[in-house]
């Protein structure tokens, strides 16, 4: 039985629920599930000044797993073995900076920016009056800028 919950009410699904909907797990998902069942999950982080959560597991028999999470964009979720090899993926990606496929090596995008915790007000101000001189909104200054 899964649960699904974002605030209340709480939505109780099980297999046959899922069934009887349609509803059914592709290829990554299938692999994702077997690698992590009974897997404990032993440590949690964010990428400095991006958009990506890794979970890390480690199995009953000791195999660490990362499980990658790309909070951008379509989004994207990615298993990968120890040495980041991508084991699954929901939607594999081949882009001018990356390419994301089972097989290949794990890549962050690059980034964009200078990280918005590093920084300080002094750093700050120094970025603000290295700027261009632009008639933009502060949206888009902040997004060319900032690795937000």
């Amino acid at each position: 039985m899964r649960t699904l919950s974002r605030g209340c009410p709480v939505v109780w699904l099980n297999h046959e629920d899922a069934a009887s909907a349609g509803i059914e797990d592709n290829e990554a998902i299938k692999k994702i599930k077997s690698e992590l069942e009974r897997s404990k999950l032993i440590d949690v982080s964010v990428f400095a000044g991006e958009r990506i959560v890794q979970f890390i597991f480690q199995s009953i028999v000791g195999i660490k797993y990362f499980l990658i999470v790309e909070l951008f964009g379509n989004g994207n979720i990615i298993l990968c073995n120890e040495s980041l090899k991508i084991l699954a993926l929901i939607i594999p990606i081949n882009v001018r900076h990356r390419i994301l496929k089972p097989g290949l090596n794990y890549f962050p995008p690059p980034s964009r920016g200078v990280n918005p915790i590093s920084l300080n007000f002094d750093s700050f101000l120094s970025l603000v009056k290295s700027a261009k001189q632009e008639n933009i909104d502060i949206k888009r200054w902040l997004g060319r800028n900032l690795s937000i």
